[in-house]
């Protein structure tokens, strides 16, 4: 419903191919970062998914913030309308996910970047990557529980009239 249906239709498409695969992802770095995943596999598997998650993200936001300015219709109808209020709920815990995804993005640049040859290894760096690979698996965990969080939300938003129509 609502303007430019078109251009909705192609930017939710996009919106959710890029959340089921940012979230999906997340699902599926949770489990190489349980404990018995192998190590190798995370050096080669989170790196990639995090240059994965990233474009997702970009997506995300500018696909989510254009259906925002399409359905709202105005920036007070962001707090006037139930619609816009919800949304606005949803914006906070994106905002919280985001950081955090940052934040895990970080980890994964410090600890998973590819190695530098060296003759010996000494066990001071595989403490390091022990301490790191259980921050990045609780930032993880806490992205998926806010992603849920984002998609519960989102199911509220879906089956309310849209800000513009409201107003």
């Amino acid at each position: 419903s609502g303007r430019f249906v078109g251009l909705a239709m192609t930017l939710d498409v996009a919106h959710l191919a890029a959340m089921a695969v940012w979230l999906g992802g997340l699902v599926g770095v949770v489990v190489l970062l349980l404990p018995g995943g192998r190590p190798e596999e995370l050096r080669v598997v989170v790196p990639r998914f995090s240059t994965i998650a990233f474009a997702c993200v970009v997506t995300l936001v500018v696909t989510g913030s254009v259906q925002a300015w399409r359905q709202l219709g105005s920036l007070d109808a962001l707090t006037s309308t139930t619609y816009g209020r919800v949304l606005a709920v949803k914006l906070a815990i994106v905002v919280v996910l985001v950081i955090l995804a940052a934040l895990s993005r970080a980890i994964v640049r410090r600890t998973y970047r590819p190695p530098a040859p060296v003759a010996a290894e000494s066990v001071a760096p595989e403490r390091d990557e022990r301490d790191e690979r259980r921050r990045l698996g609780r930032s993880v965990v806490v992205e998926v529980a806010l992603g849920v969080a984002v998609l519960m939300v989102t199911a509220l938003l879906v089956n309310l009239p849209p800000g513009i129509d409201a107003e």
